[in-house]
């Protein structure tokens, strides 16, 4: 079949190996050969971000980079005596506006060229960057004194004190970018067309992703899915042994009704098997060659229409870093409530971010636990108690909700959010 092919797996059409390089007044875009080219929609994600964030007008110098994995044209650049010079007076700014990726696994390259093959052994050991290590490695290349590297996530148990050269802070210009497109979203769905209790989107491939729609499968759910795994090799990559969890008939019913029931009310796309290794993790639904966030289809009215709440299926989950990304914006901009799937703290942060989430009408206390099996069975058990709400229930529930989904919606749509997300770096 098509969709088994390397063609769709590769993951260098899905992220943009070139960097946005400021030095002083003068802006550069360049590929992972060193090439200077003059159109950076060449390159979607890094575009997107550029051109809908802070960065286009920001006034010192920086690098923007999208792309996960190891950054080896970053860390081959040589820069000039001059520029080494400019950059240690007036200091660096970096930018990963890709997701930054965790392991604990051991230390080596992770290149997604879409050809590399890795073995990682999650072994619960130290926490590693690839990313964070090229930028390491680009800085002592040059040796450069004075750089900052932005990312969007938090750092509340200090990880990475004193790991690297460089300051780490949260300035999130992805997030920033994304919600400038979404004010010109306009969008008006109301409680009263809720008739499903659940929507459930989710597009890359991860186990964790993969043991939440196999659950969220068993309930009243609407949700996309792309992967089949006959073999139920997502239950040798998870970080928890599933016999010891209390939901373990519901996702083994569910990996089974997911291999039968392949969905996709969002994007369409053929099966796609699963390997059950770490590749996993960097291949996407057949035929999506774009990159960056498209919010055309993740705001399409046939999501939201007629579904109660998102479960926000986050691109991570076991791993002590908090952040948010579009998927909760998308459940703001049409107006649902939402569960988050995601690291601890990360409902937090949406507060610090000036969001309100939906703790005064359902138990919101998983985001406090740092257990990851834990949370994720206090997450399994919320989504029970609301599947078993009536959809007359569900509708009471969302008037009462309408305070903080217009505030949500509005701060998302009105309020100066670069500001404020600025405030938590």
């Amino acid at each position: 079949m098509q969709s088994n092919s390397q063609a769709y797996r590769r993951t260098d059409n899905a992220l943009d190996k070139a960097i946005v390089y400021k030095l002083g007044n003068n802006t550069l875009y360049v590929d992972r050969s060193y090439n200077v080219v003059t159109d950076l929609e060449r390159f979607p994600g890094l575009f997107e971000v550029y051109e809908h964030s802070f960065l286009k007008n920001f006034p010192h110098s920086f690098i923007q980079v999208y792309d996960m994995g190891t950054i080896d044209y970053l860390e081959g650049l040589k820069l000039g005596i001059i520029e080494r010079d400019f950059l240690n007076k007036e200091g660096l700014h970096i930018f990963l506006t890709e997701q930054v990726f965790h392991t604990t696994s051991d230390i080596q390259n992770l290149v997604t060229d879409g050809n590399s093959r890795y073995d990682l052994d999650e072994t619960q050991g130290d926490y590693w960057s690839p990313e964070l290590d090229s930028v390491e490695n680009f800085v002592k290349l040059n040796k450069l004194q004075d750089v900052t590297v932005y990312v969007s996530f938090e750092d509340p148990t200090e990880i990475y004190k004193d790991t690297y050269s460089f300051r780490l802070q949260r300035q999130d210009a992805t997030l920033n970018a994304l919600s400038n497109r979404y004010k010109n979203l306009e969008k008006n769905f109301i409680g009263a067309k809720i008739d499903k209790k659940f929507w459930c989107g989710n597009w890359r491939y991860e186990p964790h992703r993969h043991i939440v729609a196999a659950f969220a499968s068993q309930l009243d759910t609407e949700y996309s899915w792309y992967y089949r795994d006959n073999e139920h090799r997502v239950l040798e990559n998870i970080w928890f042994d599933i016999n010891e969890l209390k939901h373990k008939h519901q996702i083994i019913e569910g990996i089974y009704y997911l291999n039968e029931n392949i969905k996709g009310i969002d994007i369409q796309s053929e099966p796609v098997d699963i390997s059950g290794t770490i590749e996993d993790k960097f291949i996407r639904p057949t035929g999506t060659v774009m990159s960056g966030p498209m919010l055309e289809e993740y705001t399409n009215e046939n999501l939201y229409g007629n579904t109660f709440c998102s479960i926000v299926n986050y691109s991570t989950f076991n791993e002590p870093f908090p952040s948010y990304d579009e998927k909760v914006l998308s459940a703001m901009i049409n107006k649902r409530p939402f569960i988050f799937c995601g690291p601890p703290g990360s409902l937090e942060l949406m507060h610090k971010d000036g969001f309100k989430t939906f703790g005064d009408f359902w138990d919101e206390s998983y985001d406090s636990e740092w257990d990851h099996t834990k949370r994720l069975e206090m997450i399994f058990d919320l989504l029970l108690e609301i599947d078993s709400w009536s959809i007359e229930q569900c509708q009471q529930k969302y008037v009462e909700m309408l305070e903080v989904i217009n505030y949500n919606y509005m701060w998302l749509k009105d309020m100066d959010i670069q500001h404020e997300m600025r405030r938590t770096v």
